[in-house]
């Protein structure tokens, strides 16, 4: 299975980090933009020189690896985390991730902004996604990392990340995201959707939300997810992760059964596991035959009722999909004349 790394869920081993990452950072960053100046009235200059000294070597700060994160990509992220881990710890590597999800894009930014990126040549809301994309990678991999520590390591990381609790929703959102088994952090930021929202419309871009479908452990929390969304007037869609690592996790965390009925309970749990192709229509045939690769009787009696919706020829398709399983495919038969 290919799912996000959870320490309440299947053991999973650490990733293997890289021990020549902090110098790969600093190579990538020589060429970034981090030491521009066309564009030098366009970040700020705090945080960018905070980049600066943790490159240098001068000051090693989570501010300052974080904000190095945003001068680079989303496709050197497990480069930066990687560095992190090796420079200053697991825990270093979760304050920085911490760090760089409270100073992205409006609305995380707010007052402190670093851009990553010259706005004249690159769209707000673009801006916005490629940083969230670079902080999707990083927080994946580092909670990897936090899943395998001891117990007193991991109660560091908990207790490092606490303090970024009174931080905006997409911060704390963050923090609930690396350690998924505090409950009650979880529980917070679900309840704290719609407030954050009326303030922060969710035209601004953030997709940060998202991520707490991978923090819920319990079919309760991702119930409340799905209504604090709808009070919002927001939604989720497949960025965080590709629609099988969705399905992935949510069995792992959840079981086949509970999984089925969260994954299949809204338009956007659907749209995020890739059963529909647009976030309004039903389940397709390839969704169909996804849900039909789980061992579970929801699973089953979703598809069956699903197919009362397709045309006569998508259902003869489908049927072929469960051929080989004769079992299966005449107790599907028999629940479609009953």
């Amino acid at each position: 299975m290919n799912l996000i790394a959870r320490r309440d869920g299947s053991p999973m081993p650490a990733p293997v980090v890289d021990p020549a990452a902090p110098d790969r950072m600093r190579e990538l960053l020589v060429h970034s933009e981090l030491w521009g100046t066309p564009t030098e009235a366009e970040y700020h200059p705090e945080l960018r020189e905070d980049a600066r000294r943790y490159m240098r070597g001068d000051e090693l700060t989570p501010r300052g690896a974080g904000a190095c994160a945003l001068f680079l990509g989303e496709y050197f992220g497990e480069t930066c985390a990687d560095a992190w881990i090796v420079t200053g710890g697991v825990v270093f590597a979760a304050r920085a991730v911490a760090e760089l999800s409270g100073m992205m894009f409006h609305p995380l930014r707010r007052e402190v902004t670093l851009f990553r990126r010259s706005l004249g040549s690159v769209p707000e809301d673009r801006q916005c996604v490629d940083d969230e994309d670079m902080m999707r990678v990083v927080a994946r991999r580092v909670r990897a990392y936090l899943a395998t520590l001891s117990d007193v390591d991991y109660a560091a990381a908990v207790a490092a990340l606490g303090e970024y609790r009174k931080g905006p929703l997409p911060q704390r959102i963050a923090t609930s995201f690396l350690v998924p088994d505090q409950a009650r952090w979880v529980d917070e930021d679900i309840a704290a959707i719609p407030e954050w929202f009326a303030a922060c419309p969710p035209t601004s871009g953030s997709r940060m939300h998202g991520l707490l479908l991978f923090a819920a452990g319990t079919e309760e929390q991702h119930a409340r997810f799905v209504a604090a969304m709808r009070t919002a007037r927001t939604s989720i869609s497949n960025w965080c992760f590709t629609p099988q690592v969705t399905i992935d996790s949510l069995i792992d965390t959840l079981g086949p059964a509970a999984a089925v009925r969260v994954m299949t309970a809204s338009p956007d749990y659907r749209h995020a596991t890739g059963l529909t192709d647009v976030w309004w229509q039903g389940i397709t045939p390839e969704g169909m035959e996804t849900l039909l690769a789980i061992p579970a009787d929801e699973a089953r009696q979703v598809v069956v009722e699903a197919l009362e919706e397709l045309p006569e020829v998508e259902r003869v398709r489908l049927r072929a999909v469960v051929a080989e399983d004769g079992l299966r495919l005449a107790a599907l038969l028999d629940e479609l004349k009953s």
